[in-house]
């Protein structure tokens, strides 16, 4: 299926992201054809997603983080679904995440044009929270594509139809940590997904052996550092969004990796 002119793919990254050759090999294997463009060491996050916007030629675009495996039927699912919802501006879909075992919103598709009325988006925390406000105060609609048993704790399962993907970082202690503690301050700033309350639990058990680590054991014990620090930080300090290159957290995770041991 040749979507070209209908929309452009847009991959989002920093430095060396150790998913990157896998998000590009499976976006190589797709069953249609699009424009790629990879938005290379852009930051912080909002500008990232600006060059996105000021980048594209299409009607639609999808952004493709450089740790989402997409599997070979999204793009044209996800364009084909957005074709078919006049006055959407965002259509999201879920993604496998195997650290937490479970879906997650990731994927997302966009209306170019929607994006562009309402000036893309800001520098603040969780710019896409912000964005998506200012989106639906203009009348624009948001779709996301969701199993209601998700809401109750049940179906969780990797090949679940409804999933595009997987969200797969191959993590690192320091990229692990610096996911969950960003984690934890958005949900304790906007409180949207309650299931990001519960990992420290689910990584406290994996660090004391009561229940199987889903990856290293560093990368589980550097996981609940970040879930307590973003638990335990002045939100105050957070107001805008995270920079890939400056990577301001690196200070901190060096002495939280100090006093660990890892």
């Amino acid at each position: 299926m040749d979507l070209t002119g209908a929309v452009t793919v847009f991959v989002p990254t920093c430095g060396a992201r150790p998913s990157l050759e896998r998000c590009l090999a499976a976006l190589r294997a797709q069953d249609s054809t699009f424009t790629l463009s990879i938005i290379q060491d852009v930051a912080p996050m909002d500008a990232a997603f600006n060059e996105m916007l000021a980048r594209c030629q299409t009607p639609l675009f999808i952004q493709c983080d450089d740790d989402m495996i997409l599997r070979p039927f999204a793009v044209s699912r996800m364009t084909g679904a957005m074709q078919a919802a006049p006055r959407t501006a965002i259509y999201a879909h879920s993604l496998w995440d195997p650290h937490v075992v479970r879906p997650i919103i990731g994927a997302k598709i966009c209306s170019a044009e929607a994006l562009r009325a309402v000036g893309g988006w800001r520098n603040v925390q969780s710019c896409e929270v912000d964005q998506l406000a200012r989106l639906k105060a203009a009348g624009w609609t948001i779709q996301v594509t969701w199993d209601q048993h998700w809401e109750h704790g049940a179906g969780f399962i990797a090949d679940h139809p409804l999933n595009v993907g997987d969200h797969d970082p191959m993590y690192t202690p320091e990229l692990a940590y610096e996911r969950y503690r960003d984690l934890m301050m958005k949900q304790r700033r906007f409180g949207q997904a309650l299931w990001v309350e519960g990992l420290p639990k689910q990584f406290l058990a994996r660090v004391k052996g009561s229940a199987p680590c889903t990856t290293h054991p560093n990368v589980e014990l550097a996981a609940l550092a970040g879930c307590i620090a973003g638990f335990v930080a002045p939100l105050a300090a957070e107001d805008r969004e995270k920079d890939f290159i400056r990577r301001p957290w690196t200070a901190e995770w060096a002495k939280v990796a100090e006093v660990l041991g890892i």
